[in-house]
């Protein structure tokens, strides 16, 4: 994969197209360009100024599933298209066509960067099945941001705050958690990492017992950082498109990041561009623990009791030094520079 897929502005790439001419061919669509490095995707603009993905594929046999409708874009597969380049000639080609339909600025310029995603999975010469893989994680992701969010903000930017602070972000975005029913943020074998945020100064967190009794063969860490606003702090989306930017030779884990943060966010996602955390003082504040060390109720339940939830100040318990767990696995090893 280029690197220069991963680190274009997608979203001035298409505010560069003009509109497809409204004199002369009435059947030209769309106008285009192609995505650097996904020849066959091309970011395009319709007669609306509605922002699409055109993607063709060099077999022509397969039969595509039926066009999908949501809320936030349109789906339609193997659609004859007339389309100009910004060589101002004309092109006819099938294409399968992924479109925004909402016309919320933040939505087309959310859209746009998914977009992204998807041109840097798909890469060169994506196959029908590529492509119908990718419309179907594509709709799972829209989707989620027309359901409850999942859980807060704050706790979002801290897991991905730890993410692009890590040694290796291929493996901490490979271990994220993809449902919230997971007891972990991160998983891989028997290891696992609990990320904790709070918005004071008091180093006092909420867990499951589940969370600081987990397995007697697993190991747990838990990971303490403060949160605080702050107006010229680094965004949900800043901290994204950092993780993204790391995402060079894995490519097929834009998509994943992409899915994480939409089905946590769910329809609070325009929160992520405008709240802001101040990234210096998460920094300074970082600090590791063993979780058999948290203060914690017994694990021995009386019966019928089950799922229980508490909150454990940490601030008498010692912390961890990190370098003297990396020998135990990649996810361990993936921790904080």
């Amino acid at each position: 994969m280029k690197a220069s897929l991963l680190k274009m502005d997608i979203v001035k790439l298409f505010q560069g197209l003009t509109l497809p001419p409204s004199n002369g061919d009435e059947h030209v669509r769309f106008s285009t360009t192609v995505i650097p490095g996904a020849e066959r995707c091309r970011l395009a603009v319709d007669k609306e100024g509605m922002p699409c993905m055109l993607i063709s594929s060099s077999d022509t046999s397969h039969v595509f599933s039926p066009p999908l409708v949501l809320r936030h874009i349109q789906v339609q597969h193997g659609v004859l298209c007339r389309t100009s380049g910004q060589d101002g000639l004309i092109n006819e080609t099938n294409y399968t066509i992924i479109q925004c339909v909402d016309r919320d600025e933040s939505m087309r310029e959310y859209f746009l960067r998914v977009m992204g995603s998807v041109a840097a999975y798909l890469g060169h010469d994506p196959t029908p099945e590529t492509v119908g893989a990718v419309v179907a994680r594509l709709a799972d992701l829209f989707h989620a941001l027309t359901l409850p969010s999942r859980r807060s903000l704050q706790g979002l930017w801290a897991e991905l705050f730890v993410i692009a602070q890590s040694r290796d972000v291929a493996t901490m975005v490979r271990c994220w958690h993809s449902s919230n029913e997971e007891h972990f943020d991160f998983s891989d074998g028997t290891l696992r990492i609990e990320v904790k945020s709070a918005a004071g100064r008091i180093r006092s967190h909420h867990f499951s017992l589940t969370q600081l009794c987990p397995p007697s063969d697993a190991k747990v860490l838990i990971v303490s950082i403060f949160v605080e606003p702050a107006g010229g702090g680094v965004s949900l989306d800043d901290l994204s498109t950092e993780v993204k930017a790391k995402l060079e030779n894995s490519p097929e884990l834009l998509l994943r990041l992409d899915q994480v943060v939409a089905a946590t966010l769910g329809r609070d996602w325009r929160f992520g561009q405008k709240e802001k955390f101040d990234r210096q003082v998460a920094r300074d504040t970082l600090a590791f623990y063993d979780a058999q060390s948290i203060p914690k109720v017994s694990p021995n339940l009386p019966s019928g009791v089950s799922d229980v939830r508490f909150k454990s100040d940490l601030s008498e318990v010692s912390t961890i030094e990190i370098k003297f767990y990396r020998t135990m696995g990649a996810l361990f090893k993936s921790m904080i520079r």
